[in-house]
């Protein structure tokens, strides 16, 4: 019942292909507590979509991304004026 509630999510927004995964909580990040699921063979980052509030540029995301091996989609999220939705922007964030 639990993966069935955390899998739902709102039929209108079936377009965002999302993908929801478990991972194990073993290790704790001593710094801030939380816990994390690293990326690797079986876990990869392909795209980061910044939310339509996001204020700043490009350039956080790309310096958090630094050192990941393969490159990650940048995009910026806004919401439609005339419906119920978020429409992604391909051409993404501004560069500075």
């Amino acid at each position: 019942m639990i993966d069935r509630l955390c899998g739902a999510k709102y039929a209108g927004w079936s377009y965002e292909e999302k993908i929801r995964i478990h991972g194990e909580r073993n290790e704790v990040d001593e710094e801030t507590g939380h816990y994390f699921v690293e990326f690797g063979e079986r876990l990869r980052l392909k795209e980061v979509i910044a939310g339509s509030r996001f204020p700043f540029s490009r350039k956080p995301i790309e310096d958090a991304l630094k050192g990941y091996a393969e490159e990650a989609a940048i995009r910026k999220a806004t919401a439609s004026v005339a419906s119920f939705e978020i429409i992604i922007d391909h051409a993404g964030l501004p560069a500075a």
